[in-house]
């Protein structure tokens, strides 16, 4: 499958067997981790990502250091410059997604443009989804548009700003992770989100 013209035509494709058992497992780990800070939080005003602490957590790699080098690597980097037809990559949002068992995590049908209020409809922003727990309808699922997506730990769900997707509740025994690296190919101004320019030439990994 040509998976750069799937994307243009369609708005968002199953990239699968990406990312090493290895490193899903560090992000899966730093992210639950995360994830157990954040409930502490949630309603507080926060200094990244939205302005206030939600069950999602916006701008996470500025709470942690792998999360960031890996939103910024070279592999990432270039994944966004080949989807967003540019070599400038703006940094947007790294988001950390635990849907724990049975708390009611969910997300309604939306557009990731104008999530939480974005004013960012017709923006060329991506959204790489790094799959960390295979989807299962018990654990949530994934659906894009009018088709359910079944990703495996390791795949990436590239899906742009535009496009319409939804997914349920954990029903399952254990926590569903997903680690959402968003890009644009302009610099987004909104909330507390990050503002920068990637500097290719110090990109790792």
């Amino acid at each position: 499958m040509d998976t750069y013209n799937f994307y243009k035509n369609n708005g968002w494709v199953h990239l699968k067997n990406q990312i090493s058992y290895e490193i899903v497992d560090e992000l899966r780990n730093r992210s639950i981790k995360l994830k157990k800070w954040l409930n502490g939080k949630i309603g507080q005003p926060s200094d990244y990502g939205a302005t206030v602490h939600w069950p999602g957590l916006g701008c996470a790699g500025m709470y942690d250091d792998y999360l960031m080098d890996f939103y910024k690597s070279k592999f990432m980097v270039n994944l966004a410059s080949k989807f967003l037809d540019t070599n400038d990559i703006w940094m947007y949002n790294d988001q950390v997604v635990v849907k724990e068992p049975h708390k009611g995590f969910s997300f309604d049908i939306h557009t990731d443009n104008t999530a939480g209020g974005a004013p960012n409809k017709g923006k060329n922003t991506i959204n790489f989804c790094v799959i960390l727990d295979t989807f299962t309808d018990a654990n949530g699922g994934l659906q894009i548009k009018d088709t359910k997506v079944y990703p495996k730990a390791g795949d990436i769900v590239a899906i742009h700003g535009d496009t319409p997707h939804q997914s349920g509740v954990n029903k399952s025994w254990k926590p569903r992770c997903l680690y959402a690296c968003v890009y644009s190919d302009e610099q987004i101004i909104f909330q507390n989100y990050y503002k920068t320019l990637i500097n290719t030439n110090s990109l790792i990994w």
